[in-house]
């Protein structure tokens, strides 16, 4: 049987292998030796088709290759598998193909395959350790060898974000306003300068109205996940993200283990899984963010301070509070301790070994119930340490089993083998040769604020998101959105100038890849003289010898503009595409595409605008090509020119 079968292979642990609903598939990992293969044989009465064979592909948990042969015959089915062992691997037998069988057999071989997979292909994390259990469980180096980086991810090039939750509230103290209202001095952290005197003016003194109060007051009214998505894909978006949690620790999810969480206080809703139901309903792929990272797990220990000077000095605020004190106030039943955490002097090791623990335990019901595309990390690598890589690994292990292939995604802000690098704020200053993900915000702060203008418009957007997917990566763009769920009219016009560019240019960004060359062109202007700066990118080229590794270092709405002759490359399907980012009528001189340049393009055919089909004049000499922009093109945005000819194959 089947599943007699199944059970031999997973003692067998030198030809694991594991299959998926198309085929049994993977990857070869680099340098694998191939040794004698193994060869196995069973038999299952449920096959009564005969003549029937096939030949499919296998592959290992620890990369080895070969085929399994079907041939029926009569009543029974032989299998036969030849798999070069490569060396030892923890990765058992994961689940059997069952598209190949004949229609009566699939029910029953389904049912077996499915009990063996609950048994011998567990994988369960222990909460009270952190650690992983069960016969067939991964590791984290075994899984982050494996990762390449999903074709849903590498072709999406532009997502939306609602960057949203509790911190939203406030008009005024940026966007650490949870930490900040416990500050009459904030120091060094200037954008929070305003949140102390703000939130006494507007709620009252910390003492009597702290950040737990605040949560109560976010209700997400106008909040329609199904709705705003639908919006969202209209403008472009290819995948989309939902903020889980914040340096706050609120989880946005309905969570079974913490009572803090939108569920149980404030809107009284599962914001997340709206989110998720509704991006899966729409084929969405969909990100949930993470900024409850070990890095800030002090973040509101400022409710255990107390003013230094003034009326309420030495008063404590609410932070003291216990669950007792809620007896006949709305948080009646809730511990404050269990948001803002103990006070400084009980913050042991011991402490911060248990919060581990829980932390694991609520971020496991958020991967499980929730079943998220990809997870970013607000942190320069996994979270939490061993508790991080046990989620992270559990994350990776269920979509391989489910896909055959890792289409999970965890996003972290340094590079890391296995996982995704995303740049906040800022960019690279070459082409990456992984993909990659900046993310910023269209409003004025993470959490909309109406203390400081805008950090970006339309222009700005487009012009990163062009360079961003010349250089191989992706933009994820948070959207602003008002505590009641709604978007401000401001940002709802630069989003539709966004999408329309989108509708008219998209072929020249999603499913894109880098040229030989990202860019062209003189750089960008001086403010004040408006004359070229010879550089790539002014603000990008001192990045590159940073620390920050290219983190906050974006143009926004106040940068200095691009020449008119800066461009940037992309290609599809034998096409090359210059995207000009601040384009002006006239010639226009790529000398990137002479025909004597070192990037060897091809002979240029046709250049097309995308935006129209207006076919344009051009020129391609030795020292460069040379396009005529007509003078009705638009101007403020990028344009896109369809090249035909210029992508030649490697020599």
């Amino acid at each position: 049987m089947l599943r007699s079968w199944a059970r031999r292979q997973t003692k067998d642990t030198t030809s694991p292998v594991a299959m998926t609903s198309r085929g049994i598939r993977t990857s070869a990992a680099a340098g694998a030796a191939s040794a004698a293969p193994t060869r196995v044989r069973a038999t299952s009465s449920e096959l009564r088709k005969k003549g029937r064979r096939a030949s499919v592909p296998v592959a290992s948990g620890s990369g080895r290759t070969g085929r399994v042969r079907f041939d029926s015959f009569g009543s029974s089915v032989g299998m036969r598998t030849r798999i070069g062992e490569g060396g030892p691997s923890s990765s058992p037998l994961a689940v059997l193909i069952l598209s190949f069988l004949p229609r009566g057999a699939k029910t029953g071989a389904r049912r077996a395959v499915r009990r063996f997979h609950r048994r011998s292909r567990s994988l369960h994390v222990d909460t009270k350790t952190g650690r992983q259990v069960g016969s067939g469980a991964w590791s984290w180096d075994e899984l982050a060898a494996q990762y390449r980086c999903p074709q849903w991810f590498s072709e999406a090039k532009f997502g939306l974000w609602a960057h949203w939750g509790v911190q939203s509230v406030p008009k005024y103290g940026g966007g650490w306003v949870a930490k900040h209202l416990y500050m009459p001095d904030v120091g060094r952290e200037t954008w929070g300068r305003n949140a102390y005197a703000y939130h006494c003016k507007t709620y009252g003194h910390p003492s009597e109205f702290g950040y737990k109060d605040v949560a109560n007051l976010w209700k997400a009214e106008r909040y329609d996940a199904e709705a705003m998505l639908r919006q969202w894909r209209d403008w472009g978006a290819r995948y989309v993200a939902i903020l889980g949690n914040h340096h706050d620790a609120f989880d946005n999810w309905n969570s079974v283990h913490y009572d803090w969480c939108a569920a149980k206080v404030g809107p009284k809703r599962d914001i997340v899984g709206e989110f998720a139901k509704a991006a899966r309903a729409l084929g969405l792929p969909w990100l949930v963010s993470v900024h409850d990272v070990d890095w800030a797990r002090d973040f509101l220990i400022g409710a255990h301070s107390a003013d230094r000077e003034g009326p309420k000095k030495g008063v404590p605020y609410d932070g003291v509070l216990t669950r007792a004190d809620g007896v006949g106030t709305w948080w009646e039943g809730l511990d404050p301790a269990q948001l803002y955490g103990p006070p400084p002097a009980l913050r042991t090791e011991e402490w911060k070994a248990a919060d581990n623990r829980f932390w694991l335990k609520r971020h496991l019901q958020l991967i499980r119930d929730y079943k998220p595309d990809a997870i970013y990390f607000d942190s320069a690598e996994i979270p939490y340490g061993a508790e991080g890589r046990a989620l992270c690994t559990e994350f990776y292990a269920e979509s391989l089993r489910r896909h055959g292939s890792i289409q999970a995604i965890v996003q972290v802000k340094k590079p890391h083998p296995g996982l995704m690098y995303d740049i906040e704020r800022g960019g690279s200053n070459t082409v990456r040769e992984e993909p990659w993900q900046t993310d910023t915000s269209l409003a004025n702060d993470w959490f909309l604020k109406y203390d400081k203008p805008h950090w970006h418009n339309g222009r700005t957007v487009l012009e990163a998101l062009c360079d961003i997917v010349s250089k191989n990566g992706n933009l994820l763009l948070s959207v602003g959105l008002y505590p009641d769920g709604s978007l401000p009219d401001d940002q709802v016009r630069e989003m539709n100038r966004i999408g329309d560019w989108l509708k008219r240019n998209g072929e020249a960004i999603y499913a894109s890849r880098p040229w030989r060359t990202f860019r062209d062109g003189s750089g960008v202007m001086k403010a004040a003289t408006l004359q070229a700066v010879d550089t790539v990118n002014a603000d990008l080229a001192e990045a590159a010898t940073q620390e920050n590794l290219g983190h906050f270092n974006e143009r926004t709405v106040d940068s200095p503009p691009f020449c008119p002759d800066e461009v940037r490359f992309t290609t599809r399907e034998g096409r090359l595409y210059a995207l000009v980012l601040n384009p002006a009528p006239g010639s226009l001189r790529i000398p990137a595409l002479g025909r004597h340049s070192p990037h060897r393009p091809g002979n240029v055919r046709a250049a097309t605008l995308l935006a129209d089909g207006t076919k344009i004049d051009f020129r391609q000499d030795a020292d460069a090509l040379r396009l005529e922009l007509p003078a009705g093109i638009p101007t403020g945005l990028p344009l896109a020119v369809a090249l035909e000819g210029a992508v030649t194959a490697e020599p």
